[in-house]
């Protein structure tokens, strides 16, 4: 009874609110309450972050019911109390309840538009999903290999969910939504393929887009890689500046054993993986050479980063194009290691920090 007489409280609430504001507010717990929301366009927003120039940010002391502004635009609003984050689209104008039932840990609801009331139904089938999930990802009694074996069947089954609806609502708000949440990059090309009427003008299209040539690139990338790492194909040449401003191509280096480091100062495992990097390098001196090509680094944090860590290899600049060396190589995380065998052909590649790797390189170069 009191579990139902909250909600037909939370839904009398809500319905005195939204005939007078945009983003209703209604909390179940009756002490004041601190809601931010932070809303930046979506048109910018799916050119990705560093595009977005455009921020607005509000916050209210709410103690029962609050309500804030719609944004003038397009907005992908980010909802946050303590911390608690949730994500929701608007369109100037919009009318939108967010119905809060408990803020440790934050559980709402969101109801309104039919775009934010398909997203409110996707996520109620997808919560099962979801709970699987967390309870193998915090099951100590698993292995690695077991884990990874169910909770490969549990991201088909959520993707499953989303591949579902949008087959069967291709022409709604949502099912562009629904694109930009699915995890295989195949299904997600699939599935913008059959988006339809009034997915195509969703306030959320631009972010299908996004995902579907995110999709895209990285199934290139991926097949780009494959056809590298056959041991068959040459390591494709190419010429980027060094730390002093010379140009250096990868030829120069034939003859020797060459680990190729896709790094950056910001990825915090490239830089957790320098002292193993470091013993290798001395221990090969002579016989193994690394080049350091950086990603995603303006030229001065680049060279920082270098400095900082002490790193006493060969260092390249690899700025970002549509033909940077990252991507021709088919690099999709990163670290990324790759080993070049003296006759220039790529005998693997390794992605994220793996010890491994250091046993290979050494049958490779002791054979």
């Amino acid at each position: 009874m009191k579990a139902r007489h909250l909600m037909l409280s939370l839904a009398v609430a809500a319905s005195a609110l939204a005939a007078s504001a945009d983003i209703n507010i209604v909390l179940s717990n009756p002490a004041d309450t601190r809601v931010n929301i932070t809303s930046v366009p979506i048109a910018e927003y799916a050119k990705g972050r560093n595009a977005v120039q455009t921020v607005v940010n509000d916050s209210l002391d709410i103690r029962g019911r609050g309500s804030f502004k719609t944004p003038d635009f397009n907005a992908v609003n980010f909802l946050s109390i303590g911390d608690g984050r949730e994500t929701f689209y608007t369109a100037p104008g919009d009318k939108v309840t967010v119905s809060i039932s408990s803020t440790e840990p934050l559980q709402l609801r969101l109801s309104g538009t039919p775009l934010i009331d398909g997203m409110q139904e996707i996520e109620d089938w997808l919560t099962p999903v979801v709970e699987r999930y967390k309870a193998v990802v915090n099951d100590s009694t698993l292995s690695e290999a077991r884990k990874e074996e169910k909770i490969t069947g549990i991201m088909a089954a959520y993707d499953k969910v989303l591949t579902d609806f949008i087959t069967a609502n291709p022409s709604t708000p949502t099912a562009a939504y629904a694109v930009t949440a699915i995890q295989d990059e195949e299904t997600t090309v699939q599935m913008f393929k059959l988006l339809s009427g009034g997915a195509l003008t969703s306030i959320v299209y631009p972010l299908a887009e996004r995902s579907n040539r995110s999709a895209e690139s990285r199934l290139e990338a991926e097949a780009r890689q494959k056809a590298l790492e056959s041991g068959d194909a040459p390591a494709p040449d190419f010429i980027l500046p060094s730390l002093d401003g010379k140009q250096v191509a990868l030829s120069s280096f034939r003859g020797k054993w060459v680990i190729l480091d896709f790094w950056g100062s910001w990825c915090i495992w490239c830089i957790k993986g320098f002292p193993a990097l470091k013993e290798a390098y001395a221990k090969y001196d002579g016989k193994v050479e690394v080049i350091g090509i950086d990603c995603g680094d303006s030229e001065d944090a680049w060279k920082t980063a270098v400095a900082k860590y002490k790193l006493p290899w060969v260092h390249l600049y690899n700025a970002a194009s549509d033909n940077s060396v990252d991507k021709v190589y088919g690099v999709q995380g990163f670290p990324t290691k790759m080993i070049v065998s003296p006759e220039g052909k790529i005998v693997d590649i390794t992605t994220g920090e793996d010890p491994a790797f250091f046993d290979r390189l050494e049958k490779f170069v002791n054979q």
